[in-house]
C-alpha cells in the first residue's frame, strides 16, 4: 500500500463513521504509518477524505482524516461527508451525488495546483521537532532520516521560499524547541521510537 501511495499522485482517504469514529481498519493503517508523522514524505501529492455515515458526526472524523494526511506530508483538499442510510429518497440521492461531485472536481483541482507554501502551524511543528530529533542523537532512526534529507540545516522538508514573517518565525521556533531540547530530552523518547 505504502508503494502505491508513493507512486500516486493523490490519495482518497474513505471509512465509514463507525460508532463516531473511522474504521477500525483505516486506524490500524494509520497507526501502522505512524512513523511517518515525523519523518513525512508524501510532498507534493494531495489527499482528500469520504466518510459515508447513517447518522451524524463525520464532521469530527474528516478533520482526523485532513490532520492525518497534512502530518503524512500530503496537501489537503476538501473532501465531504454523505449520509447513505437507507432507503433513500430521489432528492437525497441527488445531494450525495451532487457533494461527491464537487469534493472530486475540488480534488482535481488540488492535483494541478503546485505545492504550497508551509502554514505557520506546519513550520512550527518542523522547526521545533528538528532540535529534538536532532539531540536524540544516532542511536534513532528519526536522526539518519533528518541528517540524509538535510532537514537539520533546510528552511523546511522540502524546498520552499519563505517571506520574512516565516523565516523570522522559523527561528524563533527553532530556539523554542532547543529551550525544551535543554529542559528535557526524555520528552523526545516517545516521538522517535
Amino acid at each position: 500500500m505504502l508503494e502505491k501511495m508513493e507512486q500516486s499522485d493523490g490519495i482518497i482517504l474513505a471509512t465509514p463513521n463507525y460508532a463516531f469514529q473511522l474504521s477500525a481498519r483505516m486506524k490500524n493503517f494509520f497507526d501502522r504509518l505512524a512513523y511517518i508523522d515525523h519523518r513525512p514524505k508524501f510532498f507534493g501529492k494531495t489527499c482528500t477524505a469520504i466518510v459515508t455515515q447513517g447518522i451524524g458526526r463525520g464532521g469530527d472524523i474528516l478533520k482526523y482524516l485532513y490532520f492525518t494526511g497534512e502530518n503524512l506530508g500530503f496537501h489537503v483538499s476538501k473532501g465531504c461527508c454523505i449520509n447513505t442510510l437507507e432507503p433513500m429518497t430521489e432528492l437525497q440521492q441527488k445531494k450525495l451525488i451532487q457533494k461527491v461531485k464537487k469534493a472530486s472536481a475540488r480534488f482535481y483541482k488540488e492535483l494541478l495546483r503546485p505545492t504550497p507554501p508551509p502554514s505557520f502551524f506546519r513550520l512550527m511543528m518542523f522547526w521545533m521537532t528538528r532540535p529534538l530529533i536532532k539531540s536524540a542523537g544516532e542511536k534513532y532512526r528519526d536522526y539518519h532520516y533528518y541528517r540524509e534529507k538535510g532537514w537539520f540545516e533546510a528552511d523546511y522538508y522540502y524546498a520552499t521560499s519563505l517571506g520574512l514573517p516565516k523565516r523570522l518565525a522559523g527561528y524563533l521556533f527553532d530556539f523554542i524547541g532547543r529551550q525544551l531540547v535543554g529542559n528535557s530530552v526524555t520528552m523526545l523518547l516517545p516521538l522517535t521510537h
